[in-house]
């Protein structure tokens, strides 16, 4: 990514609210499944 785009994304990021952000980050950095991170939030996937 260019650092221009870099920039918009974190901007982005930082506008979102609880718990969108942190489950994009686990999403999307620390490349964890929708599952597991249902189950960090106690929520199922039925």
């Amino acid at each position: 990514m260019k650092k221009e785009q870099l920039i918009n994304l974190h901007s982005i990021l930082h506008k979102l609210e609880e718990p969108y952000k942190e489950v994009f980050t686990l999403g999307n950095f620390a490349e964890l499944s929708f599952k597991k991170i249902g189950e960090i939030f106690g929520k199922s996937d039925e």
